[in-house]
């Protein structure tokens, strides 16, 4: 008795039927590094997990805090920019301050013109999102360069449950 054809991975199609299709990428091999610590550096890992949950405990009032600012402030938005603000609830009374000073440049071609071509490219920061947003992204990817420069997250994740030693 034959035994049934087992399932295969079917063959890529063909270049024709992927064209318009966006590429997908691999993804990035990661590697772990266990780093030995001494019984101080052990006592900063739990004091940080510990303070890291609190953290995400009180990260919806954060959130909430941040929502609420943004409102309050916004009902200034049409004071003049050099006075202050009162608002009152039933216990407390909110004092917004004048709007800080903030300084730019005038303008970039003076800029350009002051401190020279080569000077001017060394302070100049282009945002990615609003080169891609002006270019689109495919374009803007050929003048965009990518490489593993920034900070390192801290995910702790308990070894028993809270409380328990």
């Amino acid at each position: 008795m034959r035994r049934p054809a087992r399932a295969t991975k079917s063959s890529p199609p063909p270049p024709a039927a992927r064209r318009g299709r966006p590429k997908k990428l691999p993804p990035a091999a990661t590697a772990e590094l266990a780093v030995t610590v001494d019984r101080e550096q052990r006592r900063m890992v739990d004091e940080y997990g510990e303070l890291d949950r609190r953290m995400q405990m009180l990260a919806p009032d954060a959130a909430r805090y941040e929502t609420l600012k943004r409102a309050i402030k916004s009902w200034f938005d049409q004071a003049p920019p050099d006075v202050d603000g009162i608002v009152e609830g039933q216990v407390y009374r909110l004092h917004l301050s004048a709007r800080e000073r903030e300084r730019r440049a005038r303008s970039t071609r003076d800029v350009l013109a002051a401190v020279g071509e080569e000077e001017f490219f060394d302070l100049v920061s282009v945002p990615i999102g609003a080169l891609e947003d002006l270019l689109g992204k495919s374009r803007a990817a050929g003048l965009i360069i990518e490489a593993r420069t920034g900070s390192r997250r801290i995910k702790a994740v308990p070894k028993r449950a809270a409380g328990g030693r």
